[in-house]
This record gives C-alpha cells, structure tokens and sequence, in this order.
C-alpha cells in the first residue's frame, strides 16, 4: 500500500507505508499455529514441536517456548539439531534460518576522501 502525502515543491515526493517482510512472516507462524488448534493437526506435521519452540524464538514469545518444550519435549531436546521438515515448513512461510541469528554490529566503513589532494 503506498499512501501518497501532499506535495509542495516536488510532486514526485510521497511517503510509501509497507508492512516489513518481518511482520508479513509473523502474521504467517500465527495463522498457521492457530490454525492447528487440535493435537491431532500438530501431530500431522513432523517435528512440529520444533516448529513451535523455533516460532516462539522468532516471535519472541515466552509463552509458546514454554507450550513447546512441556508438551513435546522429545521434539525439542537442545541436543538435537533443527530438522529439514522445520526447515522446510519456515522457508515456505517466508522466514530464512538466518533470520534467527542475532544481529551484528556492521563495521563503519572508513569515508572516502572527498578532495584529491587529501590522497
């Protein structure tokens, strides 16, 4: 959606309002998760308990963590790495693995000189 602001001097100027992909994704975990309300339908999906403990961690949610860990701890053992059906489930919903690593500093970057006779 792109909302368009009025103009005074430029009219090419406007204000573009998008949802980040991020928000898109958690709206997606969400509806899946609520979607699967029965134990029945989380048992459907494989490693599904993983599936739960990773989306706690993406949406930072106390809670769902807790949820994963107490009813189906054998799925989320610390020891075990993420499957390729956990795997597979985020990347169909959007999410990269990368996206559950923290984020770095980014080094600044040394400023090019501007006038020739600083080289």
């Amino acid at each position: 959606m792109t909302v368009q602001t009025p103009y005074t001097q430029n009219p090419s100027e406007f204000i573009e309002v998008q949802p980040t992909q991020r928000m898109i994704n958690e709206t997606k975990i969400r509806t899946l998760i609520s979607g699967l309300s029965t134990l029945e339908s989380q048992l459907a999906i494989p490693d599904y308990g993983q599936f739960l403990l990773f989306s706690g961690i993406y949406l930072n949610d106390i809670d769902l963590i807790r949820y994963a860990l107490v009813t189906f701890p054998d799925q989320t053992d610390p020891n075990r790495t993420i499957s390729s059906q956990t795997l597979r489930l985020f990347r169909l919903l959007g999410v990269n693995i990368n996206d559950f690593r923290p984020v770095t500093q980014v080094a600044t970057r040394v400023s090019s000189p501007t006038n020739i006779q600083d080289i």
